[in-house]
């Protein structure tokens, strides 16, 4: 299995570096657009926050008083429709919009958000019917069919080097040196990842994300008191591993682990299960993360106290909102200029034109 899975790497290397070949040489047509376009990707399959940070970036723009839309597919869903996803447009599923999209709807009531399988019609589609001046593009650094103007790329500290082998024999999507094309690394869960040397050696921009946990419920209100609580801790999440240790900072009475795969759908089914091993395990509590609440809470019938671990991303270093800032306020500026040159030109021409139909008209009187 270890020499098939080396053989299946180097095929799928190949077939990347052929696509990265053809979009450097522009045999591969990149889709240019007038507002600025922030993408949050990483170079390993899940695990790494994109989410969370595409959060923090999307809340530090609205700070900023712009107007971000978030552009992403929606990993899992069950509708192949585009979506809109905004104050107006906030009754939706998992298996509408998928799972990540509804946390970020739960958790920020006035995101804006257009979910779509087609990244380009998700974005043309923003820009000419909502209110927008800069896109954020989820998963977006494999994305080399969009021109981006920021390219934020996250990295799991805690994955070890055997990650970054390419898939199917490790978990990364592209070559690891491919990370130099990003502006911006983000580091999170942790500061000193097995790939240090690459980042020192491309001098390449890197800032430290912190995390931030607490226990909450499922209305955000923080539990404090969770001594009488026999736990049954279940994810479905890229990372399980980093749910399981955070929870090992508490004293809690920890009896049930269940692991799902990620962005799994759970079902009536995988519910008497759970309930089962609770009663097995002697649990009364179940402790999850927001992505997986919202998917158990309307499956729990028999009203099993659920809570929830909540993580928020900080990043202190200001530098990197001051790089993003400074892209966002640059290609806004060019726009204007642009559109102000559009319109001079527009009123130039028509004066002229008016003149010269004048002249004609005067030298036809006289003829």
């Amino acid at each position: 299995m270890y020499l098939i899975f080396n053989i299946l790497s180097v095929v799928y290397g190949w077939l990347v570096r052929c696509r990265l070949y053809l979009y450097k040489h522009q045999l591969l047509k990149s889709y240019k657009f007038n507002i600025p376009i922030i993408s949050i990707g990483n170079i390993t399959v899940g695990g790494t926050g994109k989410t969370p940070m595409t959060l923090w970036v999307f809340n530090q723009l609205i700070l900023k008083n712009k107007k971000p839309c978030i552009i992403t597919r929606g990993y899992n869903r069950s509708s192949k429709e585009l979506m809109v996803v905004n104050k107006d447009y906030s009754n939706y599923t998992s298996r509408d919009i998928g799972d990540e999209p509804l946390m970020m709807l739960k958790n920020n009531q006035n995101i804006q958000m257009v979910v779509a399988n087609d990244k380009i019609k998700a974005i043309r589609f923003a820009i000419d019917n909502l209110d927008v001046d800069s896109i954020i593009l989820d998963d977006g650094f494999q994305s080399l069919y969009i021109d981006r103007d920021f390219d934020i790329v996250m990295i799991n500290a805690k994955q070890n080097n055997n990650k970054y082998h390419l898939l199917p024999r490790g978990c990364a999507r592209e070559p690891i040196q491919n990370i130099k094309r990003a502006n911006a690394i983000v580091i999170n869960r942790g500061d000193q990842p097995s790939i240090n040397n690459i980042f020192i050696n491309n001098h390449l921009n890197i800032f430290k994300a912190e995390n931030v946990f607490g226990l909450v419920d499922g209305s955000g209100r923080a539990v404090k008191n969770f001594v009488a609580f026999r736990v049954l801790a279940l994810c479905g999440i890229g990372d399980p591993d980093s749910f399981f240790k955070t929870l090992n900072n508490y004293r809690i009475n920890l009896n049930k682990k269940l692991i799902f795969r990620d962005h799994y759908n759970y079902t009536a089914t995988d519910m008497g299960h759970i309930y089962r091993c609770m009663n097995n395990s002697n649990c009364n509590t179940i402790i999850t993360t927001w992505k997986d609440y919202y998917k158990i809470h309307p499956l729990n019938i028999n009203n099993q106290k659920i809570i929830i671990l909540n993580m928020e991303l900080e990043i202190k270093d200001r530098a990197l909102l001051r790089m993003i800032d400074g892209v966002v306020n640059e290609k806004i500026k060019n726009e204007m200029i642009e559109k102000a040159c559009d319109g001079i030109d527009y009123y130039l021409s028509h004066d002229i034109k008016k003149t010269m139909n004048m002249f004609n008209e005067k030298q036809t009187r006289k003829e």
